[in-house]
């Protein structure tokens, strides 16, 4: 086998594969490759006296026309280009085109000239926007820049079409200001956000329970759930109540829960505004347990307060009033022996009464005189005239007289009435 014809045929395959690579990568021909016809070149320099091969171009056949040149000549290069092509080799693209690897794509529609497909560089009049797919009447709030080309928003409005709010600000029109205890920014539309520490609720702008302050950072009383000031409770913590807090809601409450007053709605067994009183019949610190029979107030089974009507008292029990040990007005004694007293009080009265008004009803008709005795033969005109008696009573001839009790008393008797 002949070694050395091997040997050459690796040798040129290797100088073939060296130079197809300078080709494809850099478009350079070795000396006299890229002559049409090889025997055409001057060895000595590479000088090229026929035309190139297709795609080649200069004196010596080794500038690449380009990718996209449909035409080239051997002494001015690339004499047509590709549609969106220019340049000696047909390696720039025309306005309106972008580059994509190395061909020349056409911009969007409404493009003047664009980076690619997705981002225009400058629009047609009225028209803005990345692909300039917007419409100036579109650019509300701000100011329509075809060859930015964008909206320039107002102030406090931000977005491709200035629709959203800038960071900080919220509403329909961007007038409100997110909240100062909020994380980050807060939601364009509601103002929602997320909080900082010692902040609550959906926009931040409370304090977190406990905490009190313009940046939410001073402690309330430990026994507040919201505060004003350090001694001012809003709310209290559950079971408590008053302005600092201070006092608990009464055992009886339902779930310990209570107004600001106190006052709250009863468990069971129990009575009063605060819950703070058993109900009839019953005991105990739940109000659970039933006094002894008949009791309706007690503080324990052997310690009976009052009894229901019919009974008393005696050593912490109720007993029925007609028992024989049940003494009128003793401290056992029962309301009735009461009644009794003020019955025969009562009955006292009314006769002192009685015999006042009988008495003054005899005494009616009588002048009382001096003691030392009636006078006698005095006629009834002069008794009239002396006691200014009404004319109405007639004219008598006779007065008499009776002595009671060291008095005198006169008598008008009609004796001659006509």
């Amino acid at each position: 086998m002949d070694f050395s014809a091997w040997n050459n045929f690796a040798i040129y395959l290797q100088i073939f594969l060296y130079f197809l690579r300078l080709y494809v990568e850099g478009h350079v021909c070795p000396r006299c490759f890229c002559c049409a016809n090889g025997s055409d070149c001057r060895e000595t320099d590479g000088l090229c006296y026929g035309n190139c091969m297709q795609g080649y171009f200069g004196s010596f056949c080794n500038q690449h026309c380009g990718y996209n040149c449909l035409e080239c000549d051997k002494y001015s290069g690339c004499t047509l280009c590709k549609e969106g092509h220019h340049g000696d080799t047909c390696d720039l693209c025309k306005e309106g085109y972008y580059p994509m690897g190395k061909e020349c794509l056409k911009c969007p529609g409404n493009c003047i000239t664009c980076l690619s497909f997705e981002k225009c560089h400058s629009c047609m009049d009225g028209m803005f926007g990345n692909s300039c797919q917007y419409n100036c009447s579109a650019c509300i709030n701000g100011d329509c820049d075809v060859k930015s080309p964008s909206c320039q928003c107002h102030l406090k409005f931000s977005g491709t079409l200035c629709d959203t709010c800038s960071s900080g600000f919220y509403g329909d029109k961007c007038e409100n200001n997110c909240s100062f205890g909020c994380l980050n920014t807060c939601d364009s539309k509601t103002g929602e956000c997320l909080c900082n520490q010692h902040f609550s609720g959906k926009k931040c702008d409370e304090c977190a329970s406990g905490y009190f302050g313009i940046s939410c950072g001073s402690k309330c009383l430990k026994s507040c759930a919201t505060c004003l000031e350090s001694n001012t409770c809003t709310t209290c913590l559950p079971g408590r109540y008053g302005d600092a807090c201070q006092m608990s809601c009464s055992f009886g409450c339902v779930n310990n829960t209570c107004t600001a007053d106190g006052m709250c709605a009863c468990k069971q067994n129990f009575t009063g505004e605060n819950c703070d009183t058993c109900i009839s019949g019953h005991y105990g610190l739940s109000c659970n347990l039933s006094c002894s029979a008949y009791c309706i107030n007690c503080s324990s089974l052997q310690e009976c307060h009052s009894c229901e009507t019919g009974f008393f008292v005696k050593n912490g029990t109720c007993l029925k009033v007609n028992v024989p040990d049940a003494k009128p007005l003793s401290e056992e004694g029962h309301s009735v022996n009461v009644i009794v007293i003020c019955s025969l009080v009562a009955i006292f009265v009314i006769s002192i009464i009685v015999g006042l008004t009988f008495f003054c009803v005899k005494q009616r008709g009588k002048i009382y005189l001096h003691p030392a005795g009636p006078p006698r033969g005095i006629k009834i005109d002069d008794i009239i005239s002396i006691y200014n008696i009404s004319s109405d009573v007639g004219k008598s001839s006779e007065i008499e007289f009776h002595q009671d009790d060291g008095y005198s008393t006169l008598d008008k008797k009609h004796l001659d009435s006509k």
